[in-house]
């Protein structure tokens, strides 16, 4: 247990360290024009940040905060098929964004209440689920900002569960934290499911099934901001802070995930999907293949080696005015590794460097399962001595060879 948690905060540790260094180097010249007030776009295996634009600002997160809803309601909800009861008093928490589907008495699914919040930006459906899993809008806050802290999102907090304008002090995020909380995102398959739906179709218990559709402009198949090959999506509006978006793409093996704070809808989809294809054309330098063998060492209670390999190909992207004198890669293994350990189980980390600046991570992993050894282990002597030894018998050998030989020949005379 010690190990996994020792594990778990160097990679809390790492993830910021990345994404805070990787944003202060140097960038390459995207040749897109980005209005949004903050932006990033970051490739997710590596954490390498590709384009920042005020990256570090903290920002009204408005819908944004929707996606830790879902990650928190997933996180804590024993059951999403569970029936959830409306309540007017709930209903009444949510005064706007409300698209006006849910009605005092319905029971609808855990599940399609994350559908539409997520789809809609119900900020209806955020407060029942709010209440339905927290017990309390409060108690539902605290475990979002929890969940939001142990993703390594130190430069968030969360005032409100329905996705509304908070204050400036208790009411913020940036885009390096919404990458950190959108790669979460991600590799949760129930949460990736729902932020990569187009529509759902729900019902209310004994009631009607309907469809909802993605407000995400991005997503939409019949709108002129669409971008096929977008994986998950959000956006949302506000009068005050404008439009925002998040979303990810995968293409040809390589994962990205764009951020746009506070700018027009129509120009964010344009910067994003220009951001992307811009990424898609950059040069890919694998430093390290995926299962290539770093370093053998050994482990606590085995005799077996133990491979050091890395997780997928660590991947630098770049442009024409990569140096790959400056690119460095190194890697760090946990102080004291105790068996049994199981192969692809994380024991440390890979760093990427350009030019000294920290600008991607991956996991170091086990490449062969090590089991616990019973027994003392049998060292075996060095070269030298077991020569040294074979010679000494031989002498011991030859010496009694010649003395039983001169008795033998006094007894047979």
């Amino acid at each position: 247990m010690t190990k996994k948690i020792i594990s778990f905060i160097m990679s809390l540790i790492l993830m910021m360290s990345v994404l805070i260094f990787s944003a202060s180097a140097e960038q390459m010249d995207t040749g897109v024009s980005v209005s949004a007030k903050a932006a990033i776009v970051s490739e997710i295996t590596t954490g390498q940040v590709l384009y920042e634009k005020n990256s570090g600002k903290r920002m009204n997160p408005i819908g944004i905060s929707n996606i830790l809803v879902l990650l928190t309601a997933v996180n804590n909800a024993p059951d999403l098929n569970a029936l959830v009861e409306i309540k007017q008093d709930v209903l009444d928490v949510a005064v706007e964004n409300t698209v006006g589907v849910l009605e005092d008495g319905e029971k609808y699914r855990l599940e399609d209440l994350l559908y539409l919040i997520i789809l809609k930006n119900d900020s209806a459906a955020g407060a029942v689920v709010a209440d339905y899993v927290g017990g309390s809008q409060e108690a539902f806050v605290e475990q979002m900002n929890a969940l939001a802290q142990s993703y390594g999102m130190t430069n968030s907090l969360f005032s409100n569960a329905i996705g509304e304008y908070g204050l400036a002090d208790d009411n913020y995020t940036d885009c390096l934290d919404t990458v950190k909380l959108m790669t979460e995102a991600i590799y949760n398959r129930n949460v990736a499911n729902i932020l990569s739906s187009q529509s759902h179709e729900m019902a209310a218990e004994g009631k009607d099934k309907f469809t909802i559709n993605t407000v995400c402009p991005i997503m939409q198949t019949d709108n002129s901001n669409y971008y096929e090959d977008i994986y998950c999506g959000f956006a949302d509006y506000d009068k005050k802070t404008s439009g925002c978006m998040v979303s990810s793409t995968e293409k040809d093996g390589l994962k990205l995930v764009c951020v746009m704070f506070n700018g027009n809808e129509n120009k964010n989809c344009a910067a994003t999907k220009s951001l992307y294809e811009w990424a898609y054309s950059l040069d890919r330098h694998v430093c390290v293949k995926r299962g290539d063998v770093l370093e053998k060492v050994d482990v606590t209670q085995s005799y077996t080696k133990l491979k050091c390999v890395s997780l997928t190909d660590v991947t630098y992207l770049c442009d024409d005015s990569f140096d790959e004198n400056k690119l460095t890669v190194e890697h760090t293994i946990e102080e004291k590794l105790i068996a049994p350990i199981k192969k692809n189980d994380k024991i440390g980390i890979i760093n990427v460097r350009y030019d000294g600046v920290l600008v991607g991570t991956i996991s170091l992993v086990a490449g062969n399962d090590v089991e616990i050894s019973m027994g003392e282990k049998i060292t075996t002597p060095p070269l030298m001595l077991r020569l040294a030894l074979l010679g000494f018998v031989v002498i011991v050998i030859l010496v009694v060879f010649l003395i039983y030989r001169k008795r033998w020949l006094k007894v047979k005379n």
